[in-house]
Parts: C-alpha cells; structure tokens; sequence
C-alpha cells in the first residue's frame, strides 16, 4: 500500500471531510501599577455574546453559538462557533471589583490588585 504524501489537511480536503478547530483568542496580559489588563482578540461578536465568569480565582471567558449556515465550505479559514478561555488569577487580585469592556472587537478585562497588593509607602514613626 503506497503512503500518501500530502498533507492531513489536503488528504481530508480531497476526500471531502471537514477539520474544524475550536476558535481561541489572541490575549494580551498587561501589568499596570494597581491593576492588571487581560486583553482578547474577539473580532466579529458582540458583546451580548460573550460570557464572564468568576469561580474563586478562576476568571473564564467564553462564547457559544451554533452556526446556523448552509454554505459548503470548500476552505474555511476561520468560525465563530465558540470559545471558552480560563485564566488562573493571582490571590493578589480583588475579584469583587473585576470589571469588562468590549471596543473595536478588543475585549478589555480589568482585574485590580488588592488594596495588600496595591504598593505603598510606609512612613518611618
């Protein structure tokens, strides 16, 4: 039997099977004086769209959605079928005052340090 030499992408495209993989985003991590900055390359959704959640120190960030299409892709770059994103956080990080906004297909996810984490100058008595 001869093995073939192309690509598992190209052998499921000439036999007519579809490979799909699950969408996740680009994250930017950015560390600022009292808070860090969790930053998600979503573009196409809107914010309704997206779900938030906080379990402990747990943050997850996701979407759901069927895709209602009819098309016969014949190569299909990309979807927008779901995602789900769990971030670890810090024990420094004060999850009550977690906060999001969602500009341009950037979702911007604001974790403030605690006020123990926050620096402080201390006064010499």
């Amino acid at each position: 039997m001869k093995q073939s030499t192309c690509s598992p992408a190209k052998r499921h495209m000439r036999h007519g099977m579809r490979q799909y993989y699950q969408h996740t985003p680009r994250v930017n991590v950015v560390k600022q004086a009292d808070n860090y900055l969790l930053q998600l390359a979503i573009p196409g959704l809107a914010k309704e769209d997206i779900s938030i959640d906080v379990n402990g120190f747990q943050l997850t960030v996701s979407h759901t959605a069927s895709e209602n299409s009819n098309f016969d892709f014949i190569n299909k770059g990309f979807d927008l079928n779901g995602f789900s994103r769990t971030f670890k956080l810090s024990q420094d990080i004060d999850v009550s005052k977690v906060h999001a906004s969602f500009d341009a297909g950037v979702l911007t996810i604001s974790l403030p340090l605690s006020d123990n984490a926050k620096p402080r100058t201390i006064s010499i008595q």
